[in-house]
């Protein structure tokens, strides 16, 4: 049996919607003021959001087949969409109840699963404020400290979130190659950034200094490994190679 969310609970509700192992009691008005995906479920006709898009289960808002809510002596209707994850639900239910608490920000640990919802949900307002945050036009705002968030973010390549991606490998790309060039390969070897890997052998300072133990250098593929130690062996000849060894 589903348990209450310990979020977005509220005793004026007038619907039920069950999510995975949570159900929430919140308004239809408000659903369908920000979804367009609740204003034709609650409104009709149906029409699906994309393809894949699961048919929605019938029901009559003028029969009660929920349970009733703490709050409440009468039982609300239930619906369970099948379309989100829980904590994809809660996110829009921040979104769409922000005016009651503080403005709704997309973070960067957020980001890919916002634009998840304001896909499956079709959220517009929701879906420019992903773009907003993408950074098509504010590159410079990713830095070391966040620049793997990033990419991790952008890791299922939604087309949405290429954009981060590409700011990610030039902002890689464009470091100077004696600040954590074994991270810039590290990180574009495990997201397959071409313009990283594929010259691999400029990122190589022409003084990289004893690397042959640094942790990120550790993790790269043998391959990579041999193509940094053949750069460093052109730059700096074989009797300091083996020096550092």
């Amino acid at each position: 049996m589903a348990g209450k969310s310990t979020k977005h609970i509220y005793p004026n509700a007038d619907v039920r919607i069950l999510v995975d192992d949570a159900y929430f009691d919140v308004h239809r008005f408000l659903l369908s003021r920000k979804s367009e995906y609740f204003r034709t479920l609650f409104n009709g006709p149906w029409s699906p959001p994309f393809p894949s898009c699961p048919s929605p289960p019938t029901f009559d808002f003028n029969t009660t087949d929920g349970t009733a809510s703490d709050s409440q002596t009468n039982p609300l209707p239930t619906v369970t969409p099948g379309l989100t994850t829980a904590e994809e639900f809660i996110l829009f239910l921040d979104f769409a109840y922000a005016f009651m608490t503080t403005p709704f920000q997309v973070k960067i640990g957020n980001l890919l699963r916002a634009e998840t919802v304001a896909v499956k949900l079709q959220v517009e307002e929701l879906d420019s404020l992903c773009r907003s945050t993408s950074f098509n036009k504010h590159g410079n705002r990713i830095t070391w400290k966040n620049v793997e968030e990033f990419l991790k973010a952008a890791t299922d390549h939604e087309p949405r979130l290429e954009a981060v991606r590409r700011h990610c490998e030039l902002f890689l790309h464009s470091t100077d190659p004696k600040q954590k060039w074994t991270r810039a390969l590290y990180l574009g070897e495990k997201y397959a950034l071409e313009l990283i890997v594929k010259n691999a052998a400029e990122r190589v300072p022409c003084d990289p200094g004893p690397f042959w133990n640094d942790p990120y250098f550790q993790q790269l593929s043998a391959t990579l490994r041999a193509e940094v130690a053949i750069s460093r062996l052109k730059k700096t000849g074989f009797e300091d190679l083996f020096c550092v060894c």
